[in-house]
């Protein structure tokens, strides 16, 4: 991947905004319980973080660079407009376009900020103790789903976050975790309570696609490993 970081960012800049990205994307975790009329108010903070990255690259006059597999999206994006011409539900159908375009842009800011290795390590982090904080409410304060059955889920602020959807957020920092306790990064014994703590919490989710999501994903991770 190319990076078009080339000291025109000032460091503190580059500092700013990469704590900016790793605070967001820890919270996109929560993000169902930070709603109201208009949708996800999480994506304010996504724009303050775009509009703060373009102001620098403006002020740097730097060159935006755009990645072919961002460009696929993008092109992917195009066509999903297009459909709203026949849509059936135009208000809903713009709503996800809408947000897919946020995600896009964010997307384009990451491409354009440097990474290096320490970088990519705190980012992870952060997500994955974003995970084990959602694992421990799930286990210390989880509610029945809809208040029946055996399967869990947690309520915040009113809004109640489905199962397979607390499942799918924790799966990922499960991998990432792992890979952390494999190899023995700076901190791995806290991560390898964060497997116990998110796993447990899976389970009480009851979710079946998680957990083959999973194990389908820790086979490939063992295998990718090996060689």
């Amino acid at each position: 991947m190319q990076y078009s970081y080339s000291g025109n960012i000032s460091r503190l800049d580059s500092s700013l905004l990469k704590c900016a990205y790793s605070i967001y994307l820890g919270l996109t975790i929560f993000e169902f319980a930070f709603n109201d009329e208009s949708g996800s108010l999480l994506k304010y903070f996504g724009f303050a973080i775009i509009i703060f990255w373009f102001v620098c690259i403006v002020r740097g006059h730097l060159k935006i660079i755009i990645n072919v597999p961002t460009k696929r999206l993008i092109c992917w994006w195009i066509v999903l407009c297009i459909s709203l011409l026949w849509s059936v539900n135009f208000s809903t159908g713009f709503y996800y376009i809408y947000s897919i375009a946020n995600v896009l842009c964010l997307i384009i800011v990451a491409e354009n900020m440097y990474w290096d290795k320490k970088s990519i390590v705190s980012l992870l982090q952060t997500y994955s103790i974003a995970a084990m904080i959602m694992g421990i409410i799930v286990i210390a304060k989880g509610n029945l789903y809809h208040g029946v059955g055996i399967r869990y889920t947690i309520r915040l602020f009113g809004s109640e976050m489905d199962p397979n959807g607390i499942s799918a957020y924790l799966s990922i920092p499960i991998l990432i975790m792992l890979h952390f306790v494999l190899k023995k990064v700076k901190g791995w014994k806290i991560f390898v309570l964060g497997i116990i703590v998110c796993g447990y919490a899976m389970l009480l989710t009851g979710s079946r696609g998680g957990f083959v999501a999973i194990l389908i994903g820790i086979i490939s991770f063992l295998l990718l490993d090996s060689f």
